[in-house]
This record gives structure tokens, C-alpha cells and sequence, in this order.
């Protein structure tokens, strides 16, 4: 299986991700809401850029632009919007996109967009205000469109991270890119797709990495909170743990490496040339041990009872809450 298809593969399997735990954590109804929209909980401004940074990073450039049209409309719709653009094309009745106003409302809601307070008809309008990027589409199919200043800027960002002297070293060693990961934990079937897996033969130690873009990668600490990423990190080494034989027939390696703490390399869209290493602190990682069990426990609890429209303390008590 191509690298391309097991990614794909991976977003299919329906098995737990960090991005539920991280959405019931917060609210069950939102554990939908991701289900179908894997990158809710990421920062909106970077979604694009950093998926196309990574896929830079896993890609040569046929490859790339296989899922990729660089050019097209100047000034594109927002992420949500591309989104639920995306969707309605995905699953079109019709290429004409007022015949699709149904799949209009449907996507737009699973997708929180005017976060419950927008009718149907404001719904419709601010979709149709976008036909110039839907007439694109039915031009691209399923490729994802982006404009040449974003081209461009990914490749600055994507070059500042091989090239930096802060992160060039990690490539200097065996790496591999885009690795799934699937694991168990209580009676749950869970995965991972760590963006960076690298080997340091020196120390035979295992290297997890993520790539995260962000406007100022210097308060990566904001979003890092807002995100709980440390959920992410906490998540992946887990699967790492739990894929230990997988991983060392990945690199022809024993089964006999340590496993170094998850770091995160950290690029600025608005000021890109210094990439930055995060690691987590020791309280930090306890923290997302902690959110990790909790999201376990009360995903558990939503999916045995079906409950998803409201949480666990709600329905219990019936609506009667101490503050």
C-alpha cells in the first residue's frame, strides 16, 4: 500500500483518535463534529499551510501535486467555509451548487458554522457567495486548491525546517514520515499518524516529532493550551509504546531502542525563518496523562449509554449544578 493510501486508510478507520478525547474533554456533541472533521480543534489560519507542509515533507513532488492545484481564485473562502464547501462537493447531487442546499445545511451545521445562531437562509447565502471557488472545484476535483502565495509559503516554511540550524540535524539520521500507528487501550481500538517518526542509531533511541505552524511560534504556549496538544503528545507516545516490533521492523532495527520524550517543531506563518523545539515538562505531561484518562472514562460512559447531546454531569443530575 502506497503512502498516500495508508493516510487515507487511516482517516477512514474509525478507530479512537486524540482528536475525540480532546472533543469530549470539551463537550460530547463535539465528538461528532469531529468524526467528520478531523482538524476541528487545530488552529484555523494554519490548518491549510500546515497540511500542505506536511504533506511536503511526505511527498516528492509528483506526488504532490497529485492532491494539490496551486493557482485558481486569488482570494480563497475561509477554512470552515472550504470545508463545508468540500463536503457538499464530495457529496453533490447536482454541479450546480444551488441543488445541493439541502447537503448545504447538513455540512454547515456538522461543521458548528454560525455556532447554532444562523437560519437557513443566512446559511445558504454566505455558501452561495462562494460559487467562484466552487466552479474551481468541479475545474480540480478532488485535488485541494491553493494559491500561490500559499504554495510559496509553505515551501519557505517546509525549507526553514530542513535547513534551519535549530532542526537540520534531526533529518541527518533515518526518518520516516506520516506513520500510522493503531493500538488498544481499555476495550477501545485507537490510532495515531505521527507527522515525524526519527532513529538516532548514536543512542538507538526513537524520535517522535509533530510539526505544528502557528502565527507566532513563539506563544506556542496559547495555542499548545487552547489545542491540548499535550493530549497529542501524550496520545502518540502511547501508540508508540504499543507499536514498539512494528516500528523497529520499520527502520531494520531491535526491538531494544528507548523512546524520547514527544517534541514539537514549531514554524510561523506570519514570520517564518526560525523554527522552534517544544518539549513538554514534567507537570505538563502528567496533566495530559490525567485529561487522557478522564476523556477515556467519559467517552466510555457517552458511548455505553449513547449520550452525546449533553454531558455526563448534566444528565445525572438532572440539571441541578453547583458553581
Amino acid at each position: 500500500m502506497s503512502k498516500s493510501d495508508r493516510v487515507k486508510a487511516y482517516f477512514k478507520n474509525p478507530a479512537l483518535s486524540q482528536s475525540e478525547i480532546k472533543a469530549i474533554l470539551k463537550g460530547p456533541h463535539l465528538v461528532k463534529i469531529v468524526e467528520n472533521n478531523p482538524n476541528y480543534f487545530e488552529e484555523s489560519e494554519a490548518m491549510l499551510i500546515g497540511s500542505l507542509v506536511d504533506d511536503m515533507f511526505t511527498y516528492d513532488l509528483p506526488e504532490l501535486m497529485e492532491h494539490y492545484h496551486v493557482g485558481g481564485i486569488e482570494k480563497k473562502p475561509s477554512d470552515t467555509m472550504v470545508s463545508i464547501i468540500r463536503k457538499v462537493y464530495d457529496y453533490r447531487i447536482s454541479d450546480i451548487l444551488s441543488d445541493n442546499v439541502e447537503n448545504i445545511l447538513i455540512f454547515a451545521r456538522e461543521h458548528g458554522y454560525g455556532n447554532g445562531g444562523y437560519k437557513d437562509d443566512r446559511i445558504v447565502k454566505d455558501v452561495m457567495k462562494n460559487l467562484e471557488y466552487w466552479n474551481e472545484l468541479l475545474l480540480i476535483g478532488n485535488k485541494t486548491l491553493v494559491s500561490t502565495n500559499e504554495y510559496n509559503l509553505a515551501c519557505k516554511i517546509n525549507n526553514s525546517i530542513r535547513e534551519h540550524e535549530y532542526t537540520k540535524e534531526i533529518f541527518d539520521n533515518p526518518h520516516k514520515f506520516q506513520v500510522d500507528l493503531y493500538f488498544k487501550t481499555d476495550e477501545f481500538e485507537c490510532k495515531a499518524l505521527l507527522d515525524l517518526l526519527v532513529y538516532d542509531p548514536k543512542r538507538n533511541a526513537i524520535c517522535p516529532f509533530d510539526f505544528k505552524i502557528t502565527g507566532y511560534n513563539t506563544l506556542f504556549n496559547i495555542p499548545f493550551n487552547k489545542f491540548k496538544y499535550g493530549v497529542q503528545a501524550e496520545w502518540y507516545t502511547n501508540a508508540i509504546y504499543a507499536n514498539r516490533d512494528h516500528i523497529a521492523n520499520l527502520f531494520g532495527i531491535p526491538n531494544t531502542f528507548t523512546v524520547d520524550d514527544f517534541k514539537f517543531i514549531v514554524e510561523s506563518y506570519s514570520n517564518p525563518g526560525m523554527p522552534l523545539i517544544y518539549e513538554l515538562k514534567l507537570e505538563t505531561i502528567v496533566d495530559a496523562q490525567l485529561m487522557i484518562r478522564e476523556g477515556l472514562d467519559l467517552y466510555k460512559w457517552h458511548k455505553t449509554n449513547d449520550i452525546w447531546h449533553t454531558s455526563k454531569d448534566i444528565y445525572n443530575s438532572k440539571g441541578r449544578l453547583s458553581i
